[in-house]
């Protein structure tokens, strides 16, 4: 049965939601306290129990990533101090911003504001929607990834690649453009070599390395057999199977 939080904890609670972007009030429904915005329609479902409280979302998408970062077989995901409740509500947000569909709507309101006057600005349009959708991207891809590429871990923004493994001109909709498992955020030398498919990686996240690269250029560029995603979802794989695939048919055919 879920207890009844106290006016310090509702305060606290709705301090640390604020913060991460949960700026509606919070409001009591049905022995949770539940947090909301308006920039995604992911809810937070806040209980409190004997000892501990729990937290969870409305979204599947952001439960699964929830439970993947915080190593937890179910949700919803239980903490006994605020302190590591607001890590939760942190990781929560940034899923809630990152995942599917929100870099597309996003993206969707941005051109909302473009009006369309002449046919003769077809052209300079499919520049813009370009632009404005690398950029919703890039910042979803930063969020998700936590601003550190997916392999090395390497935090400085500078340098890193929101790289697509369907390409963008490849993508048969703007969903998979903008999807956000549709790629990884990767350090500049290695988003050339995976946007030229010279490097690929494999269902359980292992780098898988053109026959074109030397051994001594694979060593001049830290690349080893043993490079790994930090982590690979489900969601990453239908992706993955293209790019790999893509990578042998040009060693197949010499397309290099």
């Amino acid at each position: 049965m879920n207890l009844e939080f106290s006016l310090l904890e509702n305060v606290e609670i709705g301090q640390l939601a604020y913060s991460n972007g949960f700026e509606n009030e919070p409001i009591q429904e049905a022995g949770s306290l539940v947090l909301s915005s308006s920039r995604y329609p992911v809810k937070l479902l806040i209980a409190k129990n004997l000892g501990d409280f729990s937290i969870e979302s409305t979204s599947p998408a952001v439960n699964a990533e929830l439970m993947r970062h915080f190593d937890a077989s179910l949700m919803p995901i239980r903490t006994s101090r605020l302190e590591d409740l607001a890590e939760v509500i942190n990781k929560a947000a940034a899923f809630a911003f990152a995942l599917p569909n929100n870099a597309l709507e996003a993206y969707q309101a941005e051109l909302n504001k473009i009006i369309i006057e002449t046919p003769t600005q077809t052209e300079t349009l499919a520049m813009v929607k370009r632009r404005i959708g690398q950029q919703k991207y890039r910042e979803a891809m930063m969020t998700y990834w936590g601003g550190r590429c997916a392999v090395t871990g390497v935090a400085i923004p500078e340098v890193l690649r929101a790289s697509h493994a369907k390409p963008w001109a490849e993508c048969e909709t703007d969903a998979e453009r903008l999807d956000v498992y549709n790629g990884f955020l990767l350090a500049a030398h290695l988003d050339a070599l995976f946007d030229q498919f010279l490097i690929s990686f494999d269902e359980s996240g292992l780098i898988v390395i053109s026959d074109q690269i030397s051994a001594d250029d694979c060593t001049k560029l830290g690349i080893q057999s043993d490079l790994k995603l930090r982590w690979i979802t489900e969601q990453h794989k239908r992706y993955l199977v293209y790019h790999v695939n893509q990578l042998k048919q040009l060693l197949m055919f010499g397309n290099f």
